[in-house]
């Protein structure tokens, strides 16, 4: 978390020591409607979670909340891994993730393409959330050895 705060301490945008609390202030002040953090102990069992899904944070579409689990507070990826899931609900709040998944659908030979785009707004919205929250440039790649959710 230290290195979280100092970053933004240099960017000159500190509105708050609590990484989460300013990646969900930064992303719900630029978008309509987004859910909710529920802080929860474990996020497999929640909402359809198996183990399959990210075990630190995941979005649920169907509640419009987002889980972080306790331990991932400290956790210097945490604001990234909560701004891909802000991305998400952005996408599903403006009806991307429905026009995605029906091209998908469409377009079974074009998948892995149509799947990469998708990813890729993502990426990009995360991006201008945590900027927005005042971490500046991050090094992903220091952070993360595989992209965090899709490996």
């Amino acid at each position: 978390m230290l290195k979280w705060v100092i970053a933004a301490m240099l960017a000159g945008q500190v509105a708050s020591a609590d990484p989460v609390d300013q990646v969900t202030k930064a992303a719900q002040s630029a978008f309509d409607g987004l859910p909710q953090v529920r802080l929860v102990d474990q996020i497999a069992g929640l909402c359809g979670a198996d183990e399959t899904v990210n075990q630190t944070v995941a979005y649920c579409t169907t509640r419009n909340q987002i889980f972080l689990t306790l331990s991932a507070q400290d956790d210097p990826r945490t604001p990234y891994m909560l701004a891909h899931a802000f991305g998400h609900a952005v996408q599903v709040r403006h009806g991307v993730a429905d026009f995605a998944l029906a091209q998908i659908r469409q377009r079974r030979s074009e998948e892995a393409m149509l799947r990469g785009l998708v990813t890729r707004q993502v990426e990009c919205i995360a991006g201008f959330i945590v900027a927005r929250a005042g971490f500046g440039q991050t090094d992903l790649t220091s952070l993360f050895v595989d992209e965090p959710f899709t490996g």
